[in-house]
């Protein structure tokens, strides 16, 4: 049986885009839940330098 798997550290950094192809931000982190060891919420940053980033929490 072959594992499809990928490291978390290799998901930091890309960017997140709508179905309009628009950028919205990048993954900055990801959390877990250590109850059941699956992600619970990646860590999305928006924004620029001027305005400054903005992280939220998406499930």
């Amino acid at each position: 049986m072959k594992l499809n798997i990928k490291s978390v550290r290799s998901l930091g950094g890309v960017k997140v885009i709508n179905k309009a192809g628009e950028k919205l931000g990048k993954i900055e982190d990801f959390t877990i839940d250590l109850a059941t060891g699956r992600i619970a919420y990646a860590v999305l940053s928006f924004g620029g330098f001027i305005k400054g980033n903005k992280l939220f929490a998406i499930p």
